[in-house]
């Protein structure tokens, strides 16, 4: 399997990482780890004898996150625009549609958002997504942290998108997450995803900012918003925006102040080739991995001594979250754990798609 898998990267490599998207490496049919374990030592950057190696001691750090919730628990009413031909034929959602309908096309860029905020259809329950049963899956999940918490084993907990089916229902996800996690005063974080951006809500105002620094037990966490455009745009200095602003300065920043410290990068949509590029730049950061919430699948790769994460989801077979866990040696191990609700699992089983 070791083989396969440097096989595996090693022709990505050479290809120099062309791919619009590092997501591509996760096309290929990779064996799931379900519990793996990674030593990523810190850097030194103190002056020693050439060949030695004086490793930092780092506090053990403990952390979760989940993703693709869909908490769906009121109907949502579909909003069709009478001017726009065939409305009900387009995802709006999805930015690519924008592209294929010479209506939609010339509409400036408020005009699309508004058509993205508003247009919201009623889920198809014959899928695979767990949508009646998606309160049961986070009181399940919210449960379990809290007595991971209370063992004192979790420091922090973050939802890395979809965690609602629209943000029409966000506050049955705030109600349910502060009666628990504010009760025990669980830190816990969001990601901006697809299903919070539409809706009728002002999303900006329920979640704050899109993108933020946290640090914690010499840790950084960066949390962005790569859910409409790139991070890292592809012209610059002409297409620079106050994220991409907002990046460059604080990586300097923790460069020059927070020397050899851990990194994690937090994202909704995988990270692409120019974020990749742009972060490993900063090589006094000791840059753990990129972790991401699109995804309704947990899949892991190590890429240039760099993680990628994909996270799972609480509402798809087989309904799982991610543990993370950093010993005091620096060993980074990553778990997939599945909610302790047989039948559930049974359900969400046997709605999967046969191919």
């Amino acid at each position: 399997m070791r083989k396969i898998l440097l096989t595996v990267i090693l022709l990505i490599a050479s290809s120099d990482c062309s791919q619009a998207s590092f997501g591509n490496l996760f096309k290929t049919k990779l064996k799931k780890e379900y519990n793996t374990q990674h030593y990523l030592p810190k850097k030194s950057f103190e002056t020693e004898t050439i060949g030695s190696f004086k490793k930092k001691p780092v506090p053990e750090l403990n952390f979760s996150l989940t993703g693709n919730i869909n908490l769906y628990l009121k109907k949502e009413d579909r909003i069709y625009y009478p001017l726009i031909s065939d409305s009900q034929e387009y995802d709006f959602f999805k930015i690519e549609n924008f592209s294929n309908n010479p209506i939609l096309n010339v509409l400036d860029q408020q005009a699309k958002d508004i058509i993205l905020r508003y247009t919201i259809q009623e889920p198809k329950f014959n899928g695979e997504i767990l949508y009646k049963e998606s309160l049961l899956l986070l009181q399940e999940f919210i449960n379990s942290q809290v007595e991971s918490f209370k063992e004192g084993h979790l420091d922090l907990v973050f939802f890395t998108g979809n965690h609602v089916y629209s943000n029409n229902q966000i506050d049955h996800f705030y109600t349910n997450i502060t009666e628990a996690f504010d009760k025990y005063q669980i830190p816990h974080y969001e990601v901006l995803g697809a299903n919070e951006a539409r809706g009728e809500r002002d999303i900006k105002k329920e979640m704050g900012d899109f993108y933020y620094l946290l640090q914690t037990k010499n840790t950084n966490f960066i949390i962005l918003n790569n859910l409409f455009k790139e991070v890292i745009p592809d012209n610059l200095p002409y297409e620079a925006d106050e994220q991409y602003i907002w990046l460059k300065n604080i990586l300097a920043k923790l460069e020059k102040e927070n020397l050899g410290e851990d990194l994690i990068i937090i994202s909704y949509k995988e990270p692409s080739k120019n974020l990749i590029e742009f972060a490993s730049k900063y090589n006094h950061l000791n840059l753990i991995a990129f972790i991401y919430g699109e995804a309704y699948e947990y899949k892991e790769q190590e890429w240039q001594n760099i993680l990628f994460i994909s996270t799972p989801s609480l509402s798809k077979y087989p309904c799982s979250y991610l543990k993370v866990n950093r010993d005091l040696d620096g060993f980074y191990s990553f778990k997939e754990i599945n909610l302790n609700l047989p039948g559930i699992q049974e359900l969400a089983k046997s709605k999967l798609k046969q191919f």
